[in-house]
């Protein structure tokens, strides 16, 4: 996983100037820290759909 993000920080979308590290570098002084909290990543949705047939 390391190894697989150092590349992909290298790595530019399509042809933009900068790459990913470049952005996640102006990025990162805005994140906030993570709590030490367990919480839910995603939220699951469903939906239902009725076709007349």
């Amino acid at each position: 996983m390391d190894r697989w993000d150092e590349e992909d920080e290298q790595r530019r979308i399509r042809s933009r100037p900068r790459t990913i590290g470049e952005l996640f570098a102006v990025d990162r002084p805005l994140l906030r820290p993570l709590t030490d909290e367990p919480f839910e990543t995603g939220a699951d949705s469903y939906r239902l759909a009725q076709t007349r047939a």
